[in-house]
């Protein structure tokens, strides 16, 4: 979820504190092929990238895409994971591991946002 770093941030930036941490438990629990677990997080990390899309209207057309993009991988995820009857297969974890690295590299360097909307 995105959160006003107040104080001694001169700059004013807004991060994503919850994000990437969630991505990163998501991947871990990937590797260990928890079924349950990985389910219950799913909605975690789109709730996420909604609250950005909500409370940052502004961000790039270009961000928007992105952000609504995540979603559809993560939601795609979850609908392969409920079909798995036997937990998460090592194979399936490292697929989906590697679209959460690719969004932590890539989506995540551009939810830096100033007050004005910029990155």
């Amino acid at each position: 979820m995105a959160k006003r770093q107040g104080g001694g941030n001169a700059a004013g930036a807004v991060r994503v504190s919850n994000y990437p941490a969630t991505l990163t438990v998501q991947k871990d629990t990937h590797r260990t092929g928890d079924r349950s677990r990985a389910l219950s997080q799913y909605a975690d990390i789109v709730e996420s990238l909604l609250d950005v899309a909500r409370r940052y209207p502004g961000l790039p057309e270009s961000v928007g895409r992105e952000i609504f993009q995540g979603i559809g991988q993560i939601q795609a995820m979850e609908s392969e994971t409920e079909v798995m009857e036997f937990g998460i297969p090592l194979s399936a974890a490292r697929s989906f591991n590697r679209t959460l690295s690719a969004m932590q590299r890539e989506l995540l360097p551009k939810l830096e946002i100033r007050p004005d909307g910029s990155t």
